[in-house]
């Protein structure tokens, strides 16, 4: 890290003071402003602090024995995220004015270089806890993410890193993630790409027949178009197999099966649903049952016996022992 000269008066500890810091090196997408927001409050220190394209600028006022400490934990305590190139700190006249409070300003652009735009980050141990939790209402949200970890240089557009400014942008927080947004105590404060599965971007998969909503759903159909594109060859057989016969994940494997050149076979209960009614599907066999019971144990029966005439088919003599 560059050590740039500090431009500093001497005078008593308990002595008002006002210095105005510039942090260069990779300082924004890092949790810089809320980090800074944070030891500022700690120490009773009023100002500001801001991005701007090509660094974090920042005001600090109060006792100088306070404000020197906090330009101490400035360089000790930085986010680990961030790479600190060069911090330049200046006494300016003290703000006589009262105010005592510390925000976050609004980001400016200046002309010279830009600040170094950091890489996106894998997810943190705090984000993986709520990915995993059936009560965190983050549960299995493939976006999650926060101001320790999540996509940085792959959403970006310009600097200064804001929301606005990256592919964010589009996506308007709801009342909850606003509120996180604006808390300095939560750990997503001012944390850019901050969604949830009501406000944030959302995964389908997309086939012949129409979109597969829902992440599990969507990853679970994207699973199996993936199995046909690397197992099958045309001229196979596809078989799915769905109690209601309306799955629309399985509807879009056997549309993209046929598309394929597979021969496809759908298993389906009580009327057939929507594989009795798809050009997708060559053949349907409909167990007329409204029993969820009786119809899975049907449908084993009838894929064992389809199983069984393949390899008999196939001269397997060992096929009736499986």
């Amino acid at each position: 890290m560059t050590r740039s000269p500090l431009l500093l008066r001497s005078g008593p500890p308990d002595t008002e003071v006002r210095q105005r810091v510039t942090v260069t090196g990779v300082v924004q997408g890092v949790g810089f402003r809320p980090f800074v927001h944070r030891i500022a409050g700690e120490l009773g220190l009023a100002g500001f602090v801001g991005n701007d394209s090509g660094a974090v600028f920042l005001e600090v006022q109060g006792a100088r024995e306070r404000v020197s400490e906090f330009v101490r934990r400035l360089r000790a305590q930085a986010p680990p995220l961030a790479r600190i190139d060069g911090i330049r700190v200046v006494e300016v006249p003290a703000d006589g004015t009262g105010d005592r409070g510390f925000r976050i300003v609004a980001s400016r652009t200046i002309s010279g270089p830009s600040t170094p735009i950091p890489p996106d980050v894998a997810v943190c141990g705090d984000c993986v806890g709520e990915l995993f939790d059936p009560r965190d209402r983050r549960h299995r949200h493939p976006f999650i993410t926060c101001t320790n970890c999540g996509p940085r240089f792959t959403i970006i557009r310009e600097l200064p890193y804001d929301r606005p400014a990256t592919t964010m942008a589009a996506f308007t927080m709801c009342r909850r993630c606003a509120t996180e947004y604006h808390d300095p105590a939560d750990r997503r404060f001012h944390a850019q790409p901050i969604a949830c599965p009501e406000c944030g971007p959302s995964l389908w998969f997309s086939s012949p027949t129409g979109r597969v909503c829902g992440s599990d759903r969507a990853l679970a159909a994207a699973q199996r178009a993936r199995q046909l594109i690397a197992r099958s060859a045309a001229g196979d057989i596809a078989i799915a197999m769905s109690t209601s016969g309306n799955s629309p994940n399985l509807l879009a494997g056997l549309a993209e099966a046929r598309r394929r050149g597979l021969f496809t076979v759908g298993f389906a209960g009580y009327d057939g649903g929507a594989f009795a009614q798809s050009p997708h599907v060559d053949a349907c066999f409909v167990v007329r049952s409204q029993s969820v019971h009786r119809i899975q144990e049907a449908q084993a029966l009838l894929g064992y016996r389809l199983w069984l005439a393949v390899h008999e088919r196939l001269g397997d003599e060992d096929a009736g022992a499986a």
